[in-house]
């Protein structure tokens, strides 16, 4: 029993002073995500519907159900213009984020950027994607992870994981369905967009 209060209450193990210490641990070495992302401003760019307009994303909507509010189901995407044919001027490279997405608003077209930056073998790309995903229905492709499979460089949808690929947009899990696609390319700091040749109407609805 005294080898028991020794160890309780005067702690001769030495046990309280461990705790305590990889509390102390937690704590100096804690750091708010929060915060975090409130000070980066590449972070803050994803926290944007577009980063070159202030209109939130036409595709959410909300619906009454037992006297409260919740979001509707996602809808296909109607048809829209295919977008410019000449060269036009989208946002700034500086609204990019390195290996990652952002979305902008094009004539009626919500227009997923994924920025490459340059290598010592390659030169910094932009590519231009159908923001619209075909198999959830929501606008959700510009906050896709991008990465490599086969080396060819696609970015995974957030809700199924389809992969599509950068270059042309189409998915690599059904080869029926692609989304559209625009050239793209960096010019004096700006990101500039135009109809790709020989696009067509999108694939909008898989089977």
């Amino acid at each position: 029993m005294d080898y028991l209060k020794d160890v309780i209450i005067n702690d001769s193990l030495g046990i309280a002073e461990e705790l305590e210490r990889q509390m102390q641990l937690v704590v100096d070495h804690y750091h708010c995500e929060w915060r975090d992302a409130l000070s980066d401003k590449d972070k803050l760019k994803r926290f944007r519907t577009f980063v070159n307009d202030a209109r939130p994303d036409p595709n959410i909507r909300t619906v009454a159900e037992r006297d409260q509010v919740r979001p509707a189901a996602n809808l296909p995407e109607a048809g829209s213009l295919a977008g410019p044919q000449a060269w036009t001027e989208l946002c700034a490279q500086t609204d990019l984020v390195e290996k990652s997405g952002v979305v902008a608003w094009c004539e009626g077209n919500q227009v997923a950027l994924f920025y490459v930056p340059a290598t010592q073998v390659e030169p910094a790309c932009v590519y231009a994607l159908d923001n619209h995903d075909p198999f959830s229905h929501a606008n959700i492709i510009g906050r896709g992870l991008i990465g490599e499979i086969k080396g060819q460089r696609v970015v995974a949808s957030p809700l199924y994981k389809q992969h599509f690929r950068l270059e042309d947009g189409q998915c690599l899990e059904d080869a029926s369905v692609r989304l559209r696609t625009w050239d793209a390319r960096l010019v004096d700091g700006k990101v500039q967009i135009r109809v790709r040749a020989g696009q067509g109407t999108p694939e909008l609805t898989p089977a």
